[in-house]
């Protein structure tokens, strides 16, 4: 990182080269970064304005006070200027500063219209579409997010978030390209236990349940720290028979956890189990 005196040297440099040029736009934009970085941000917003005056046409300035709005947590504000930035200078990296901006404010709405007004601009925006994607996943909008997922991978064939996510949604609706979209992700990530996990369940009620079960094994292997796989790999047991390994797992995962999504589906489980092996 730079030290004090090479900060103070560089400083003296850009406002040497704005002497000779009042308006130079890379010695403006670097000292507006420096002053950031110092903390100067009443200085860094002067420097901003003066861009935005001198270079009307450029998305610079707006940019830059976007950042600095950024820095202030004034994350409203700092969208707004991004919006500004982005209707002089469209980008994917504008839109997803807008977009997270808008989603630190608490706005989702706006969040997400962000990233739909860029896709229509820009359909090959892949990293764009994961994110609306995923926010349509979190948002329970799941035939949008289908939509976009499927656009990702017809531009991205190898991403796995995108794969993986949308196996997960076509098991859901009971659509058989689940476990091939399962086994592309795992084939990709080997060793990612959100992936083994998703592919391991899949299989398990689609595909091999004795195949089911060795993946979520692995799963279980590869994020021993994660509930809802420990929950998997006790059903994957119980459904090929293992019933006493399942009710130990099960009370092994219940005593050390207890905030997981499918914390009751365990404890049923673990009854139901407990039932069995006592009418035995």
């Amino acid at each position: 990182s730079l030290q004090q005196g090479d900060i103070n040297a560089a400083r003296k440099a850009f406002n040497r080269a704005l002497e000779l040029k009042p308006n130079d736009l890379t010695a403006l934009a670097s000292l507006v970064a420096m002053e950031l970085k110092a903390q100067r941000t009443e200085n860094a917003h002067r420097l901003a304005q003066k861009i935005q005056s001198a270079h009307a046409e450029s998305p610079i300035g707006f940019q830059l006070e976007g950042d600095i709005h950024r820095q202030e947590k004034a994350y409203q504000t700092a969208a707004a200027a991004y919006g500004e930035a982005y209707a002089k200078g469209p980008s994917d990296q504008l839109a997803l500063l807008i977009y997270q901006m808008y989603k630190k404010a608490g706005d989702t709405d706006s969040a997400i219209s962000a990233l739909e007004k860029r896709v229509e601009k820009n359909a090959d925006a892949a990293t764009v579409r994961l994110v609306l994607a995923n926010e349509y996943h979190i948002q329970n909008r799941d035939e949008e997010a289908i939509h976009e997922y499927e656009r990702v991978i017809a531009l991205r064939p190898g991403n796995v978030n995108a794969l993986n996510n949308l196996a997960w949604l076509y098991h859901e609706r009971d659509d058989n390209r689940a476990l091939d979209y399962a086994r592309r992700a795992n084939e990709i990530a080997p060793t990612q236990p959100e992936v083994l996990d998703t592919y391991g369940w899949i299989e398990l009620q689609r595909g091999d349940p004795a195949k089911g079960l060795r993946v979520l094994k692995t799963a279980v292997m590869y994020g021993p720290h994660i509930p809802t796989l420990r929950y998997h790999m006790a059903v994957a047991l119980d459904k090929n028979g293992q019933q006493e390994e399942a009710r130990r797992e099960l009370e092994r995962l219940l005593k050390s956890s207890k905030d997981f999504p499918e914390f009751t589906e365990a404890q049923q489980l673990l009854s139901r189990l407990k039932a069995s092996s006592s009418v035995d």
